[in-house]
């Protein structure tokens, strides 16, 4: 991916909003774990009322989010095993539409779990991430696919398909190749026709048969996991017990890295358009757009519509040395979500370079130049991984 072009991209807008600004100060960047630099820019303190009420409004937003997630979640868990104990198509199907409402729900509670709390919590909060869902990702090493049919852990008959061996086995070949996360469960419930890969033969080809539904309801297990502990992280107190400036950081910086990083550097990639398959979130399931619309309104759901008034807008609208209103915040945002919901259904599988694509992008790049701002007035690192 082509990350010094969006950094460009976003950088030249953010010059262009600014121009009134005479030099720039230069950003400190998190390392791609979320370790700050230690390099010390001399901007001056930004004077501005207290970020306590937006912080606990974060918070609350953020536990709000994960539990919708849990829930939705939950029913793809039931559907999950009503097709373990009983593999019928109408069962199979029942567990891919409860998959996209998960994932979907999921992508919008990722606003709030883009950087870790601090320096303990690095390695766990990875590990919680990378386990949920790793993209992109390679099937081949989940199971079978058409080119190599008898590839991936169902064929690898001397590795036993437990939750012990399959977190050893995650992303053990590559960062491309998870054995555990969102993608295996989509690998196999996509997985057709029932015939020959859900049913029993009385021949040798059962055991795969056996191995793919257990591997399914251990995968399933582990997701369900981790999202519980998810919830748990929210609701604990490592957020409320951060110093104030420390939650200032962590929420600027979630916002900054889901547009940037999350949408505008991976959605909407130049090569989205000549390599589809590999930016988009659920391949096998489909509705593409589904997943920019429902981030773009995960971070509307904070920042409000325009007009609406809430904690982090009156905090925004109290900083009187910024060249924007939250209005306007509110307002780029709202279009963001109108230009990107203008895209084909199956984004980015079902696309072309057409006005349409450069206007969504273009909208969604005006959204991260907001928080850009934000970040330069309070000094606050740019998060690039």
């Amino acid at each position: 991916m082509n990350k010094t072009f969006f950094l460009i991209l976003v950088l030249g807008l953010l010059t262009a909003c600014d121009s009134t600004e005479t030099s720039s100060q230069s950003q400190p960047v998190d390392d791609a774990h979320g370790e700050p630099s230690s390099e010390v820019s001399d901007s001056p303190t930004v004077t501005t009322a207290s970020f306590t009420d937006s912080a606990n409004y974060f918070r609350q937003s953020a536990i709000a989010s994960v539990l919708e997630t849990q829930t939705q979640c939950n029913l793809l868990f039931e559907d999950i095993a009503t097709f373990v104990s009983d593999a019928s198509a109408s069962h199979q199907l029942n567990a891919q539409e409860t998959f996209g409402l998960c994932l979907e729900s999921w992508r919008r509670s990722e606003l709030y779990f883009q950087k870790p709390f601090s320096y303990s919590e690095i390695k766990p909060f990875h590990e919680l991430i990378d386990l949920i869902d790793t993209r992109p990702f390679l099937p081949g090493y989940i199971g079978g696919i058409p080119e190599y049919p008898y590839s991936g852990l169902v064929h690898e008959l001397e590795i036993p398909l437990n939750e012990s061996t399959l977190r050893r086995q995650h992303r053990l070949m590559d960062e491309e190749s998870p054995s555990l996360g969102f993608p295996v469960i989509e690998f196999l419930l996509w997985k057709a026709p029932i015939e020959g890969n859900w049913t029993l033969r009385g021949d040798e080809s059962d055991v795969n048969v056996e191995r793919r539904f257990n591997y399914l309801a251990v995968a399933a297990s582990v997701l369900q996991e981790q999202i519980n502990q998810a919830v748990i992280r929210w609701q604990s107190e490592q957020f409320n017990e951060l110093p104030e400036r420390a939650q200032l950081n962590l929420v600027l910086q979630s916002f900054q890295r889901y547009v940037m990083i999350d949408l505008l550097q991976f959605m909407f990639e130049e090569t989205a358009l000549s390599d589809p398959e590999w930016h988009h979130y659920a391949l096998l399931s489909g509705s593409g757009r589904n997943y920019p619309v429902g981030m773009l309104q995960s971070v509307q759901s904070f920042v409000g519509q325009p007009g609406d008034s809430n904690a982090f807008t009156d905090w925004v609208n109290s900083i009187a040395a910024l060249s924007f209103s939250a209005d306007e915040l509110q307002q780029s945002v709202a279009d963001s979500i109108a230009a990107t919901e203008q895209l084909p259904e199956n984004y980015p599988l079902d696309t072309e370079a057409s006005e349409q694509w450069q206007l969504a992008r273009s909208s969604v790049a005006a959204v991260s130049v907001y928080f850009v701002q934000l970040m330069r007035q309070f000094d606050t690192s740019l998060l690039l991984e």
